[in-house]
């Protein structure tokens, strides 16, 4: 931390990284509006300035809409798409890949969906059961 804050504000640091903090700093107390301009304004002039050459591992944070288009993410298959019910969807993968590819996502289940199954064919329950206890309020 103290050699990312040097670099920002000692006598090495960046002119260009400095002026567009200046300039966002600014902006911020001026008006609240274009957040991700003025951080993609950021990311462009300086930070990426500011992190090369940095030892240990550095890098930009960014929020979940930024995060969709990092090439590293896209690279790495970090996020895929559903399509489900006729809307597309992306999900973030899981972070362990077999055989080198990602898993494919899947949607999770309804509530109760498999809960009729479960109770008949893997707990042997017969179907007046399965409804006496749907009576009580037992299972759903």
């Amino acid at each position: 931390m103290a050699e990312v804050c040097e670099r920002s504000t000692g006598p090495t640091s960046s002119p260009i990284l400095a002026s567009t903090l200046t300039k966002v700093d600014g902006e911020r107390r001026g008006r609240r509006g274009d957040r991700a301009g003025r951080d993609r304004e950021v990311h462009a002039r300086g930070v990426k300035q500011l992190l090369t050459g940095m030892r240990g591992q550095w890098a930009i944070v960014q929020d979940t809409i930024e995060i969709a288009d990092d090439p590293q993410v896209v690279a790495n298959g970090y996020l895929q798409d559903l399509e489900w019910d006729g809307y597309k969807y992306k999900l973030v993968a899981t972070p362990v890949q077999f055989d080198g590819a990602p898993s494919a996502p899947g949607k999770s289940p309804e509530f109760n969906e498999h809960g009729d199954q479960i109770l008949t064919e893997q707990l042997g329950l017969d179907w007046d059961t399965v409804l006496d206890l749907k009576v009580k309020g037992v299972v759903a």
